[in-house]
């Protein structure tokens, strides 16, 4: 096994190199393509297993939803307190558009590719982040079999979906913190995936308001919230998510439904 050591050739002790920037020797140029292959086909592989499980409660309304008429879609997909959006891109994956029926593996096969895209992106994201393959590998290894991952990645819904766009979001929004330089291509590339995260599932707004407050209170990135380009983006996902105002008001209208199956939490309790 070879350690990792920094670039500089630095003395410090093991542990404190085993997140260091590797060198650039023959080992280095192969074994991380290696190991996101690998970790990403182990990903993939796992998804696929969980697949052969029967439909669950919300994965039925998945299909209940993409079996309907293009006209009925987003009246159903409402039913389920969500927008339309991702039933719509289920819809077409799944062969509705050649007359294929809708099955398990057609309406699950998407969220296992999101599944392996995301720790790849993880992967990316952190070896870009620390300059350490080691700590990139470790990161995509623990996502690939954490539960969560596996269960969103091999079920009839846009969790994961979410969570991918969410990721590319983030990356890209720390870029333009880091490097505090606007590029038009990373303002369009933000905002399409913040709209992408929004009409997936409404919840993910809470990542635009973290990120939001940070650029406020942040002295140096308040300055960014200044420039015009910004400030259009910012503008045209709110926008964007206007568009799901009335489908969140009808949930909001339903609201005590809810109570039948999810007992509401003492504050007490918290």
């Amino acid at each position: 096994m070879v350690d990792d050591v920094s670039s500089a050739g630095s003395t410090a002790p093991h542990h404190l190199r085993l997140f260091a920037p590797e060198a650039d020797d023959t080992v280095s140029a192969w074994w991380p393509r290696l190991a996101i292959l690998t970790i990403a086909g182990v990903t993939a592989f796992l998804c696929t297993s969980s697949c052969r499980q029967s439909l669950w409660l919300d994965e039925l309304h998945t299909g209940w939803t993409i079996s309907a008429g293009w006209s009925d879609i987003a009246p159903r997909a409402v039913q389920g307190n969500t927008g339309p959006f991702y039933f719509w891109c289920t819809a077409i994956t799944s062969g509705k558009l050649v007359g294929i029926p809708a099955t398990m593996a057609g309406m699950r096969w998407t969220s296992v590719v999101a599944a392996t895209l995301l720790v790849t992106a993880a992967w990316f994201a952190v070896q870009r982040w620390t300059k350490s393959y080691s700590a990139a590998a470790c990161t995509a290894a623990l996502l690939a079999v954490d539960h969560n991952t596996l269960f969103f990645g091999s079920e009839a819904r846009a969790y994961i979906w979410v969570q991918l766009a969410a990721l590319l979001q983030v990356m890209i929004f720390w870029e333009i913190i880091r490097q505090q330089k606007v590029t038009p291509s990373k303002l369009v590339a933000w905002s399409l995936l913040s709209a992408t995260m929004l009409h997936l599932h409404a919840t993910s707004a809470l990542f635009l308001v973290a990120e939001l407050g940070f650029a406020c209170f942040d002295p140096p990135s308040r300055r960014l919230m200044r420039h015009r380009g910004v400030q259009c983006a910012v503008t045209a996902v709110i926008v964007c998510g206007m568009v799901l105002v009335p489908i969140l008001t009808d949930v909001f209208e339903r609201r005590e439904n809810w109570h039948l199956f999810v007992a509401s939490p003492d504050l007490s309790e918290v």
